[in-house]
Parts: structure tokens; sequence; C-alpha cells
């Protein structure tokens, strides 16, 4: 089995930059190692608070957090 990797930040920023978005929220699930992981992006202080806010909502809505 491959290392677990997680989608890192500067991913979420390019698909920002590449779509002109202010804020952005990947969730993954990698089956071989069980895992879901989410990753958050926002152009500035604001968006990045409001963004991290959304990703937690999320891992809730999905049992995730502990």
């Amino acid at each position: 089995m491959s290392k677990y990797k997680s989608v890192p930040i500067s991913a979420a920023e390019r698909i920002a930059k590449s779509y002109d978005k202010n804020q952005v929220i990947i969730v993954c699930w990698d089956k071989a190692h069980g895992k879901t992981h989410i990753t958050t992006y926002g152009i500035n202080k604001e968006e990045c608070q409001q963004a991290a806010l959304g990703g937690k909502t999320i891992a809730k809505s999905l049992g995730l957090d502990s």
C-alpha cells in the first residue's frame, strides 16, 4: 500500500485561482487508508476563516468530528 497523501492547500489554491473562486473546500475519500480528508482555502483571512468553518461543518455532517 502506498503512503497516505493528504490534499495540500496549494491544490485548493490552484483551483481557486484557475476558476476565480473566493473559497474552495475539497472533500476526499481514500478507501485504501480508510480516511476522509478535507482541505480548505480562502483568498484572504476572512475567506479562509469562512472556508475553514465550512470544512468543519461538512466534517460534522459526515460524522468525522471527534
